[in-house]
């Protein structure tokens, strides 16, 4: 979802709100402020496809873009009617969201985990092509999804060290209940799932 992508491209700053402990009330604010957010897309499409362009290293670059855009002025107050003083406070309660999920699935194949296998899948696919003589170009579009599996492995190291032991235990202790909160998280662990599988039945670029 796009709203989402607007919390996490932005650095963690822990500010008032996000210092409070995950609880309902506090998550179900933030989801629905992004609902709020996602809405904007289509009365700004313009503003949504560009951040769509800005990669994880750009997060300087993209928040000055939006705060120069026409949707700014309405993303202040959908964030404001949340009681959210800014997107990189959405953003740090996200991350501890997600903290307390990684750390919830210990014993099962975390998100983190995940994206390991794939980095290392990545890695031996990219050495692989280099010494078949694949062209430049597609060993050069490899190493972009190398570099962003290795962005997002450390995100989510960052995650699990961003939530509290408080944090953890909350999402624990109501686990279905967030589940049922993130937006299209089956949908998106299918696809992690898909490109894994791809990588692990020997197909190459």
């Amino acid at each position: 979802m796009k709203y989402l992508l607007l919390a996490i491209i932005f650095s963690l700053q822990v500010l008032s709100v996000s210092a409070q402990p995950l609880s309902k009330e506090l998550i179900e604010a933030v989801f629905l402020a992004s609902e709020k957010l996602d809405s904007l897309e289509g009365k700004y499409p313009e503003v949504f496809s560009k951040m769509d362009e800005f990669s994880s290293s750009e997060q300087d670059k993209s928040m000055k873009y939006l705060e120069s855009s026409p949707a700014y002025p309405e993303i202040k107050a959908i964030l404001k009617s949340g009681n959210i003083s800014s997107l990189k406070e959405m953003e740090a309660i996200f991350k501890r969201i997600m903290g307390g999920l990684s750390s919830a699935q210990e014993g099962q194949v975390s998100a983190e985990q995940g994206l390991s296998q794939m980095v290392l899948l990545l890695e031996e696919s990219i050495e692989n092509m280099k010494r078949q003589g694949v062209s430049a170009d597609v060993i050069k579009s490899m190493e972009v999804n190398l570099e962003e599996s290795k962005a997002q492995r450390a995100e989510i190291l960052g995650a699990i060290k961003a939530a509290s032991e408080e944090d953890k235990k909350f999402v624990r202790d109501n686990l279905d209940w967030v589940m049922s909160k993130m937006p299209d998280s089956e949908e998106d662990f299918d696809n992690d799932n898909g490109n894994q599988e791809y990588f692990e039945e020997g197909n190459e670029y």
